[in-house]
């Protein structure tokens, strides 16, 4: 339409329907970049772990030898082959207060072998618990990490309390654990071909059919953060239904259909924000909002740099359109000139006009 010589601009001699268009264009590019923002750390490195079976460094210590791409430090411009001093290691994704953690990277030369990896003790006479326990239930099966040492971050951290990553003491109420043996399994069968192959694949394939607990305690617990707080009971208690439905089919566990219906009845709702990452940035009607004790103040994603709240319904994109300027001076029209949903000024045949009313 701009190359036809339609004038994206709501006076006269423009086409409001090419401005409206042009608008929603640009809105939606800006929407998505807002929304794909990801804030890039460069003094960060992402690694598997792995433990130390010298049994050399202590619980709050860790090893980091680059071997196939050495950091730079920005202060001094030089190149960084053994990470040394305090740095922050967690992995995704963080649920509890303890899955990040600060740690001290030394230099140990008995563990010059391993590289490109981040090595954790393995001491079982120094830890209380694995170090890799800590960050969100990891292990050393191939889990990844990532390491931050950009001391603008690192140097105002304080590590949770320990006792915050166990679950509390009834938690095991909320599983029904059934565990089957392979004796077990092999004995049904009974020498069955068949039915033995049909037991193979109801273990090995069962996940597929499961309810995706993953992702819907994930909400929950996103929702109780947002309308209780992150040290609230109720949302570590989520937080570790979330760890424990991850590795669920592993442990034989699996979680009653009221504990389930409970739980999503309690943290029902969605937030604005939520919305604003799906796409979905208008008012739904048929969505119902969380809300936000006052008392809790406004939520670390509630406001944006421009000062746009998104913890109260955004206004629908009609409301928007009678606000909206003219595109090619920056200036704004009176109310009266603005029409956008009435339909194009720039068709003058009939599809183009409304039927006036009988009077």
């Amino acid at each position: 339409m701009l190359l036809a010589g339609f004038k994206p601009t709501v006076h006269t001699d423009g086409c409001v329907f090419a401005a409206t268009k042009l608008r929603m264009l640009v809105r939606g590019l800006m929407t998505k970049l807002v929304s794909d923002l990801k804030i890039k750390v460069d003094q960060s490195a992402s690694a598997f772990i792995v433990p130390d079976t010298l049994g050399i460094l202590a619980p709050d210590e860790i090893y980091v030898s680059f071997a196939s791409e050495e950091p730079v430090d920005p202060r001094t411009g030089t190149t960084i082959p053994i990470l040394q001093g305090d740095c922050l290691v967690f992995r995704y994704p963080c649920k509890l207060p303890t899955d990040v953690r600060k740690f001290k990277a030394v230099n140990k030369p008995e563990l010059s072998h391993l590289r490109d990896c981040i090595v954790l003790s393995a001491n079982s006479e120094l830890c209380t618990a694995s170090p890799a326990s800590f960050l969100a239930g990891g292990d050393y099966d191939g889990d990844v990490a990532t390491v931050i040492w950009d001391q603008d971050l690192v140097q105002p951290f304080t590590n949770a309390p320990d006792e915050l990553a166990q679950p509390p003491a009834d938690f095991d109420s909320n599983f029904v654990k059934q565990v089957t043996s392979v004796r077990e399994v092999l004995d049904a069968c009974g020498g069955d071909e068949a039915m033995l192959v049909t037991n193979v694949q109801h273990f090995l394939l069962g996940s597929l059919l499961d309810e995706h607990l993953t992702g819907i305690y994930s909400t929950l617990h996103d929702n109780s953060v947002y309308t209780r707080g992150c040290g609230h009971p109720e949302t570590m208690r989520l937080a570790h239904m979330f760890c424990a439905v991850l590795d669920a089919r592993k442990s034989g566990l699996s979680v009653p259909k009221e504990i389930q219906q409970a739980d999503r009845r309690n943290n029902a709702g969605d937030v604005p924000w939520r919305m604003i990452k799906k796409g979905k940035d208008d008012v739904q009607e048929n969505v119902h909002y969380a809300r936000r004790p006052p008392e809790l103040g406004m939520f670390i994603v509630s406001r944006g740099d421009g000062g746009i709240r998104v913890d109260r319904p955004l206004p629908s994109s009609r409301s928007r359109l009678r606000n909206i300027s003219d595109i090619s001076d920056g200036r704004a029209p009176p109310r009266a000139e603005i029409k956008a949903e009435r339909g194009p000024r720039c068709f003058p045949g009939p599809q183009g006009r409304r039927r006036r009313r009988r009077s």
